[in-house]
């Protein structure tokens, strides 16, 4: 770095500014290139000379040396950190949208990849040695889990949906209840998604009161559709009613369709209990719906995809589609879902990362927490363990809490305890409540023990350092 020189003028200043080619010289900026290119390395440099200068020009005084390394470094980290990584998830929210919803499995995974590395048969039927369908076992499995004669698999929940409403609908009318016209992750509106299909969107009942008379009286020549929406995060409790789908069934006729949105999309209809207040999709077929969809990195546990079931003849209308080519999965989307459904086939439901976590017992989080505790080795009263509740998260179980316990900090700034374990080489998201800065141990992984020790034990140090 350039030596340490005070500036007096700003035409002074400017001229300590050291050349993009100085800084990319340096034995630090030699480092990030090489793990992350030279192309990189090039923007951070220019973005750090471009800030000092315009920290120069606009009379700040400065250290140019010491203003250039404090830049230099936190351009390379934010640049860094813009990148996809791990991160270790304290929120106590088990299918967090921000990070990636559901956890994957690393055996699981190495399946994947022995699947996909080199050639596949994605769009190849070994069978008769020709052309075959993309995903058919996928398709066959998801078929047999909800009880349908078919499923088909876009790229996600949005995508299934608008195709659903592109096929059936266009140019039609589609009854909603106002009920379940919700604003989704990412501010995505189910209005606006029903608008850019073609559809026109026809609102019954009101925010907190929908009847079937309010559906049957909206029925018309130009009604194409009755579609049913999960509430995902949003729910209602009180004086509130909806018709249940099999009461909506029995107003659907040959041209007029019923599809129900499930949004995160249960399929453990035996599985270990955590699920039963969320509706199976094998009960909505069964309730009446002609067609479901549902996302696949929910409580399906897969990679992100839009899963749509229902009858065959129905199912072929939207593979035909012509959008349907620019919204199909690749063949990691389908090896992975295809590992993921033989759990479900073989009910092995606990396999999965975000049930093995929603199991775990307050008992069994509070012997992981001691053990931490007494490895860290905290001064008394810096941190004690506390009852919290954790989230399912991914829309899943509005309302609905699971039992966990956290650890909370007593600091005087739990902010900024929270963003020094966000901003360590392997991050640790938690939260700041009541004043206090906690880490909820129902998303952390057993085997993320040790890490968390580390994280604790550096804390410690810094504390001690300051």
């Amino acid at each position: 770095m350039p030596s340490p020189k005070k500036n007096t003028a700003p035409n002074e200043s400017l001229r300590l500014l050291p050349s993009i080619n100085k800084l990319l010289e340096t034995a630090e900026m030699r480092r990030f290139a090489e793990a992350h290119g030279s192309a990189l390395a090039k923007q951070v440099a220019q973005r750090v000379v471009a800030d000092i200068r315009q920290t120069i020009i606009d009379g700040k005084p400065h250290d140019i040396a010491a203003l250039v390394e404090r830049l230099l470094f936190r351009g390379m980290a934010q640049a860094s950190k813009s990148m996809l990584q791990r991160v270790i998830n304290a929120t106590g929210i088990l299918l967090h949208t921000n990070f990636g919803r559901a956890p994957w499995d690393a055996a699981l995974l190495e399946k994947v990849v022995r699947t996909v590395t080199g050639y596949t048969n994605l769009e190849y039927d070994l069978n008769t040695a020709g052309r075959g369908g993309r995903g058919r076992y996928v398709r066959a499995a998801l078929a047999r889990l909800v009880q349908a004669e078919d499923a088909l698999v876009v790229n996600n929940n949005a995508a299934a949906i608008m195709l659903i409403l592109f096929a059936f609908a266009k140019g039609r009318e589609v009854i909603v209840s106002r009920g379940e016209l919700v604003q989704i992750g990412g501010g995505f509106r189910i209005p606006d998604i029903l608008k850019q299909s073609g559809a026109r969107l026809v609102e019954v009942g009101t925010t907190n009161i929908t009847t079937l008379d309010d559906y049957r009286a909206a029925i018309r020549d130009k009604t194409a559709m009755l579609l049913k929406i999960h509430q995902s995060n949003f729910y209602q409790a009180g004086f509130v009613q909806q018709p249940n789908l099999a009461e909506l069934a029995a107003l659907k006729n040959e041209s007029v369709l019923l599809v129900h949105d499930l949004g995160s999309g249960n399929l453990m209809e035996e599985g270990p209990g955590i699920l039963d207040a969320e509706p199976h999709a094998a009960q909505s077929l069964r309730s009446g719906a002609d067609l479901i969809c549902f996302s696949g990195d929910k409580l399906l546990g897969a990679c992100q995809a839009g899963i749509i079931a229902g009858p065959s003849a129905l199912i072929q209308r939207l593979e035909r589609h012509p959008l349907m080519r620019a919204l199909r999965p690749d063949k990691f989307h389908f090896a992975l879902l295809q590992e993921v459904l033989k759990l479900y086939e073989q009910k092995q439901f606990d396999m999965m990362p975000y049930v093995k976590l929603a199991l775990q017992s307050r008992a069994m989080l509070k012997k992981r927490i001691e053990s931490l505790l007494k490895k860290a080795a905290l001064p008394a009263g810096v941190c004690r363990i506390i009852e919290t509740s954790g989230r399912m998260g991914g829309g899943a179980l509005p309302g609905h809490s699971l039992p966990s316990l956290g650890l909370a900090f007593n600091v005087k700034d739990p902010n900024a305890v929270a963003a020094w374990f966000e901003q360590r080489t392997l991050p640790v998201i938690g939260f700041v409540a009541d004043d206090r800065f906690m880490l909820d141990f129902l998303t952390i992984a057993p085997d993320e023990d040790p890490l968390i020790l580390e994280a604790l034990q550096d804390w410690q140090q810094a504390r001690a350092e300051e």
